[in-house]
């Protein structure tokens, strides 16, 4: 259904275990950005774009401006779907994970970009990543999937996937890139599925 906050009533879905810990954050973020420039001025979904973002930049990523402006779904999203099982999709081969992104519009090279989000957080746990730890967001990922030492089956799939194989060499020989294309793919996944779609400010 797209970015429109309804994962505030998704809470209980097993494949969102891993944002009910940061769940509190957003939220209070959520509360005190309304309080600062206006009730209403900030979404749900807007919070969300924010606080992923925000959490991209802290761990050393990109800035990266993610634009105002998504309205809010009042309920769950009716498509359930793969969401009832958790940790959905780490098994997948190159082109289950490419056909599965297709469904959603998504192209290979939204895939492999956005998949370097496991570079950071619990994903990252095993193996350990790198020197800097799983809480700094680098291109180590990339380097790791050449390796075969990603955590997830689809994660090294992503190095032999023709589709999504360019990306993963490129981006793990040059960070800044990944850094820019990550960037610009995050604001546009933020934006998907919103009526109108990205306003571009």
């Amino acid at each position: 259904q797209g970015m429109n906050g309804s994962l505030r009533k998704e809470l209980s879905w097993p494949s969102n275990a891993g944002i009910v810990a940061a769940w509190p954050m957003i939220s209070t973020g959520h509360k005190i950005l309304n309080a600062k420039f206006g009730n209403g001025s900030f979404s749900w979904a807007d919070s969300i774009a924010v606080a992923g973002a925000a959490g991209v930049e802290k761990a050393g990523g990109p800035a990266i401006a993610v634009g105002l402006g998504r309205p809010d779904a009042a309920t769950a999203d009716p498509k359930v779907g793969l969401a009832t099982e958790p940790l959905v999709g780490i098994n997948l081969t190159g082109d289950e994970a490419v056909a599965a992104w297709a469904e959603f519009g998504q192209s290979p090279e939204t895939l492999a970009t956005l998949m370097g989000a496991h570079t950071i957080g619990r994903s990252a746990l095993t193996p350990l990543q790198g020197p800097l730890g799983p809480r700094s967001f680098t291109n180590y990922f990339y380097k790791a999937v050449l390796e075969q030492k990603a955590s997830f089956a689809v994660d090294n799939a992503l190095a032999s996937q023709p589709q999504t194989a360019p990306f993963v060499q490129s981006y793990a020989a040059d960070q800044e890139l990944f850094f820019q294309s990550f960037a610009r793919h995050y604001r546009a996944m933020t934006w998907w599925g919103v009526p109108g779609g990205d306003p571009g400010v």
